[in-house]
């Protein structure tokens, strides 16, 4: 009975080895995939909520917030002027977990950054990570894919402030426009799934953030997080949140959604849930 205790008692242990040492390996990789920090948006504030469904493996969501202000190139006749400060903002999901999600993952940040040098144009840039994913499935047989949605903000100046915000999604949930009398509308054409069509039928929309005005991005891990019973979360809930909300400070903003999703599932997670807010202060 001594050496089957024993027994048990060193697999118990070395499981909990592999165990934590999967659990650190994914948190040093998901680590280096996501942003160590957001860029700061000059009269923007950004409210960010991530919570990875698991320790032991990496998650599919990515999210990113960076400078994309285009500087001409000395061979650039047609732009002797500089851009305006701009920024791009990035929510994704991409299919599955584990190493092979962390690859897409690499491979969707750098190339939406590297394309975002030099195209303003959201469409073109989700263009871009396309043909990227259609390449390393052709060369590699690679059938992973993800939904994205792409904008590039440029505050305004001005006495009213704001921003310009221009949107393309490729298969993504739709980024949600909270204006300050708490309407809220979607923005952005569907499109397709990344990594999948010759045609992502990409298209961009611009919209106004008006001070007092918020845009939500969110992943699937919100509006598909369900309760014991089953049950979606839904989108008309998340609108139902930010109705209620108008006025909060982005940070505020997403934390209640983060709060909502826990509580509906019961502290339950079995998905990646990822929130990003920006909203022009009053």
């Amino acid at each position: 009975m001594a050496e089957e205790i024993a027994r048990r008692a060193a697999l118990a242990v070395d499981n909990a080895r592999l165990y934590s040492g999967r659990s650190r390996i994914a948190r040093t990789l998901q680590g280096s995939l996501l942003p160590s920090r957001l860029a700061d948006v000059p009269g923007v504030e950004v409210g960010l909520r991530y919570l990875p469904a698991g320790e032991v493996d990496v998650g599919g969501d990515f999210y990113d917030l960076f400078d994309a202000k285009i500087e001409p190139r000395n061979d650039d006749i047609d732009s002797s002027e500089p851009s305006g400060p701009a920024w791009g903002v990035v929510i994704e999901d991409v299919c599955g977990k584990g190493a092979e999600a962390a690859a897409v993952l690499a491979l969707a940040r750098y190339t939406i950054r590297a394309v975002a040098m030099h195209e303003e144009r959201p469409a073109a840039v989700l263009a871009g990570l396309n043909e990227a994913m259609l390449r390393q499935r052709r060369e590699r047989d690679d059938h992973k894919f993800c939904t994205v949605t792409y904008a590039r903000l440029e505050p305004e100046g001005g006495a009213e402030g704001g921003a310009k915000v221009t949107v393309c999604r490729g298969g993504h949930s739709a980024p949600l426009l909270l204006k300050t009398d708490g309407n809220i509308c979607e923005i952005g054409d569907p499109g397709r799934v990344i990594g999948v069509f010759d045609d992502p039928r990409l298209t961009h929309q611009e919209a106004h953030l008006a001070p007092g005005d918020a845009l939500v991005l969110y992943t699937d891990g919100v509006s598909e997080a369900r309760s014991p019973d089953g049950t979606f979360f839904g989108e008309e809930r998340i609108e139902c949140i930010l109705r209620s909300s108008a006025g909060l400070d982005a940070s505020a903003l997403a934390r209640r959604i983060e709060n909502a999703v826990l509580m509906f599932q019961e502290n339950g997670s079995r998905d990646d849930v990822a929130v990003l807010v920006l909203r022009v202060p009053e």
